[in-house]
């Protein structure tokens, strides 16, 4: 399948529970193309995000329900690739024939969290081969070349801030890290982080997503209306929504509704965010799990079970989120802005929050649409 066989070193992998849809196919088939830039809810608008991996690799590749997707920009790994297709989509999961028995090496590095080629994959795992020195000479993409030390280095300062990330992952509620050494069949758990919400409390009878729908949401009206968790973390609060699923409102329509909508209408959250660390011991970093079998969500608990003893750390934080009226609303809806698909969210979160003469007090860190002054000392 590749003609090049460097290109299954050292890698990274990242394996989420989400499977991706016919529309994400096609999505990501036409980055840059604007397929999400009229969804202002949706994450990763303008393509970025994915990439972004190419700071790190040529070739990115994915496995997502029945496919094997694997991206070659510069068509010279991948048979079958051109210029205006760089990249091909294969089905994996046919009867005709098993490509994972017919290219048994290029698909073994995949076999990991659950993946064996044998059956729809339920979930998502990419893989980003690195750059090295031999290929970052002839890319046209980066010179930039990356080691396994370089790499390590990236994932100490991501453990280091790991908690910290999920404050702002509105789906997300679980990261692990995982380390394969070489010659080994098992990947390490090394650090967890687990974040669930609780308390939380809508202000403007809607939450920030139910501001996009073109349907207002219907407030304690039982008879039209069901009960369903504003998102999939545990721990959170029931939302009334629509009992019919409401299109999102587009771009023009969006800007309207925020133009019209006063200041003090906008929609705010405010809700509690407790995040959970642990590190395993070395007993569970040794005890291992069979990587045909076991899905990534359940390498944790397999592994987590074995440890005689985890490092388990703590913090809660008291997080305020919402739609920002003044300046930053004037300037996302002039007309001459638009363009550039502006939201003026603010979120604001204080860590370890503790209540003092009905004063709240903890460590304060703040997004803004917009640099604004304040009146908050700084120390």
């Amino acid at each position: 399948m590749c003609k090049h066989c460097s290109n299954l070193g050292p890698a990274l992998l990242f394996y989420n529970d989400s499977t991706f849809q016919e529309a994400d196919f096609r999505s990501l088939a036409r980055i840059g193309q604007g397929s999400k830039l009229e969804k202002l809810s949706t994450t990763g608008r303008f393509g970025l995000g994915f990439n972004s991996v190419y700071h790190l690799t040529d070739t990115p590749s994915f496995v997502s329900g029945e496919h094997l997707v694997v991206f070659d920009p510069h068509t010279c790994f991948m048979p079958g690739t051109t210029a205006s297709q760089p990249g091909l989509r294969m089905k994996y999961c046919s009867d005709k024939h098993s490509l994972s028995q017919t290219f048994p090496d290029q698909f073994r590095p995949y076999e990991y969290f659950g993946c064996d080629f044998k059956k729809a994959y339920p979930g998502t795992l990419f893989r980003f081969p690195f750059r090295n020195a031999t290929r970052a000479r002839k890319s046209e993409i980066s010179k930039r070349s990356y080691s396994v030390s370089d790499v390590n280095v990236l994932l100490e300062q991501l453990s280091a801030e790991l908690a910290q990330y999920l404050i702002f992952l509105r789906s997300v509620c679980t990261i692990e890290i995982y380390r394969l050494a070489e010659n080994s069949t098992v990947p390490v758990l090394l650090q967890r982080a687990q974040s669930s919400m609780s308390n939380a409390t809508t202000y403007q009878d809607q939450s920030l997503l139910q501001y996009f729908e073109k349907v207002p949401a219907v407030i304690n009206q039982a008879p039209t209306t069901v009960t369903a968790t504003s998102s999939s973390r545990k721990g959170s609060a029931p939302t009334p929504v629509p009992a019919v699923s409401p299109s999102m409102l587009s771009k023009d329509g969006f800007y309207s509704h925020l133009a019209s909508t006063p200041d003090n209408k906008l929609p705010t959250r405010v809700y509690h965010l407790t995040v959970q660390t642990t590190i395993p011991d070395s007993s569970a970093l040794s005890a291992g799990v069979d990587k045909h079998t076991t899905p990534a969500s359940q390498v944790s608990s397999s592994s987590a079970s074995s440890a005689s003893a985890s490092a388990t750390s703590s913090v809660e934080y008291l997080v305020v989120s919402g739609l920002r009226g003044g300046q930053a609303k004037v300037l996302a809806c002039n007309p001459k802005m638009r363009h550039l698909k502006l939201v003026p969210v603010s979120i604001c979160v204080i860590a370890s929050p503790i209540i003092k003469n009905n004063t709240t007090i903890g460590h304060l860190t703040c997004y803004d649409f917009t640099v604004s002054r304040s009146h908050i000392p700084l120390t």
